[in-house]
């Protein structure tokens, strides 16, 4: 039988030596009572308190461990185990852990905190959202479980719905700055230019601005082409923080590459700094490779480029969002098929606001086709819209569900409520008879736009793939588009894109990006006739519209169009041959992007 006094003793001596910062007689006085009182789950918590307090993660884990599984609804034993693993790198066991002592105890402070931490650098993002909401449902005005509900939310590209979650943090704490500057970041994901500014100005009312702030602000003034005053901001944010590396990028892109020795040196020093997230010395990679390009040092630019693509492998990896060949053969196999036989298109209302479609890969000229028909007077750009791809996403589940069935067979009520949520998602923007969507991925929608919108203009743009595919690798895409890390990849991606444009995109809606730079005013006028817009001269200065741009493509929409074309592929030889290889294998034309016969077996 255990001597109660014995461990009471034993308990007293615990506490004052963590009292007295002695953490290892601490320490060994929890050993005393662990021994006398083996059985105690809370005894082992405790152990493993005092033996993380002194640093000793491996002593701790195993106290902790045995903490709760004596008593596995134990939330201290596991929310320790968890901070003990997550100090031994291990995040894994830590999210688990962390997740196990949320069951049982929602509200428990430290299991989701460290969970939060583990989920980050995991980037398990759904994990992340799930524990945030957990303790939500328990502490609904929970800041930390707010942020890292934005936070999950905004890394999975639910913009909308992170600028919301955070909107409930600046409420809560209006006076705090550094929250509106980051609600103000999450605005522009969500293209709520004007929000964002507002936020970033009540920011600066309260405060001297921060790298972030600055940062913020030379984003917007980007978005907004005010290219000159946007890296004055950027470059503030550099002297306000040299580790700040996403200034770093944005002050390289503004700039085409061509900055000063100082400003490489620093980026250079920083994109090997292990203390920095993985996908911010992807981003300095990407920025160090484009001064190298710019300085015609193509060798050490292409190093550049394929160590950013290597950090971002690696994250997509630990995300399980790594590209899926078969699958994208899978999905279009399926959905040819299944978009055989369509539903009747729905009647448009005269008052309705009228999408314009732009269809494409990735660096293939949307942004500039954009950028003509938004310098019309009837007409709005609103960048790259979610809601037809999550409508399309949604369709090609139910297909998946339902094998056999046809488009047709859909649900009339769900295309109904995708309908609405498409226009309500419209009636944000500016009032404009137009509205021009960019979505890339709106390629493989055509069916569901002709039936959503069956008036709505859809316009094709296609370029070199060769040209269109080292431009996709040399940027920083991933989080959109997981094939963007590798050429060969990107190569198999054109080529199922150009099997969906041989198949479902309507004949006579192709743009070559070419022919527009030849022949620019004979193209535009090509362009607004296809959407049924009378001829405005002002499509030819599209340079000089102030509308927002919020692509790759912000800076070299502000400038007119350049005749002179580089030759990427005699320019680069050797370092893009998988690229060349792939595109070869995939059977697209290397000079159009065109789809030549079909070779692939797509089973």
């Amino acid at each position: 039988m255990t001597d109660r006094r014995d461990t009471r003793a034993f308990k007293k001596r615990a506490s004052k030596a963590q009292k007295k910062g002695d953490m290892q007689a601490a320490a060994l006085a929890w050993r005393e009572v662990v021994k006398a009182a083996p059985a105690v789950s809370a005894n082992w918590a405790s152990l493993g308190a005092a033996e993380s307090n002194r640093q000793n993660f491996q002593a701790s884990a195993q106290a902790y461990r045995r903490g709760f599984e004596l008593d596995p609804e134990n939330a201290d034993a596991l929310a320790g185990y968890a901070g003990a693993m997550a100090a031994l790198g291990n995040f894994d066991e830590a999210l688990r852990a962390c997740e196990a002592a949320l069951e049982t105890a929602p509200d428990h402070k430290n299991a989701f905190s460290v969970g939060a931490i583990a989920a980050q650098n995991l980037r398990q993002w759904s994990s992340m959202a799930a524990m945030a909401r957990k303790r939500l449902g328990v502490k609904p005005e929970d800041a930390d479980a707010l942020k890292s509900l934005a936070n999950a939310q905004f890394e999975s590209g639910e913009f909308d719905a992170a600028c919301a979650a955070y909107l409930k943090v600046v409420e809560n704490a209006p006076k705090d700055a550094a929250a509106w500057v980051t609600y103000a970041r999450l605005c522009l994901g969500a293209f709520n230019y004007e929000e964002g500014l507002r936020a970033l100005d009540k920011a600066h009312e309260m405060a001297s601005p921060t790298a972030q702030s600055f940062y913020t602000q030379g984003r917007l003034q980007m978005i907004m082409g005010d290219l000159e005053e946007a890296a004055r901001s950027s470059r503030a944010a550099i002297d306000a923080d040299r580790y700040f590396a996403p200034a770093y990028c944005q002050f390289v892109t503004l700039r085409k590459g061509k900055v000063d020795d100082e400003i490489k040196a620093s980026i250079e020093r920083l994109k090997n700094d292990a203390r920095l997230p993985g996908e911010h010395r992807a981003s300095l990679n990407f920025a160090l490779g484009d001064i190298l390009f710019a300085a015609e040092n193509y060798p050490e630019a292409m190093a550049s480029f394929e160590e950013a693509n290597a950090i971002t492998r690696k994250n997509l990896a630990n995300e399980g969002r790594q590209y899926d060949r078969s699958h994208a053969e899978a999905e279009f196999n399926l959905m040819t098929t299944f978009c055989s036989l369509q539903p009747a298109p729905f009647v448009e209302e005269s008052d309705e606001p009228k999408p314009i479609f732009i269809i494409g890969m990735p660096r293939s000229g949307t942004t500039l086709l954009q950028s003509i028909l938004a310098a019309h007077p009837e007409v709005e750009g609103a960048g790259e819209l979610n809601g037809i791809a999550e409508a399309q996403h949604d369709i090609t589940q139910w297909a998946l569900q339902n094998r056999g069935a046809s488009f047709a067979d859909y649900p009339q009520d769900r295309l109904r409520k995708w309908r609405g949520q498409y226009l309500g998602e419209l009636r944000h923007m500016r009032a404009a008879k137009f509205i021009v969507d960019k979505q890339p991925l709106n390629f493989r929608s055509s069916a569901l736009i002709k039936t959503l919108f069956p008036s709505a203009p859809i316009i094709h743009t296609r370029r070199n793939p060769v040209k269109t595919g080292f431009s996709i690798y040399r940027n920083d895409f991933a989080k959109a588009w997981p094939y963007a890390v590798s050429m060969s990849d990107i190569a198999h991606y054109y080529g199922v894109y150009a099997l969906w444009s041989a198949a479902e995109i309507p004949k006579g809606s192709l743009f070559q990006y070419e022919s527009l730079i030849v022949d620019f005013e004979s193209e535009a006028r090509r362009l607004l006739q296809h959407c049924g817009l009378d001829w405005d001269e002002r499509c030819l200065s599209f340079h000089q519209n102030d509308g927002p741009v919020a692509t790759f493509s912000a800076t070299q929409v502000r400038e007119p169009l350049r005749k002179s074309q580089s030759d990427i592929a005699a320019l680069l030889g050797d370092f893009i041959a998988p690229l060349v290889d792939g595109l070869r294998e995939a059977n697209v034309d290397l000079k159009t992007g065109a789809p030549l016969e079909r070779r692939w077996p797509l089973n």
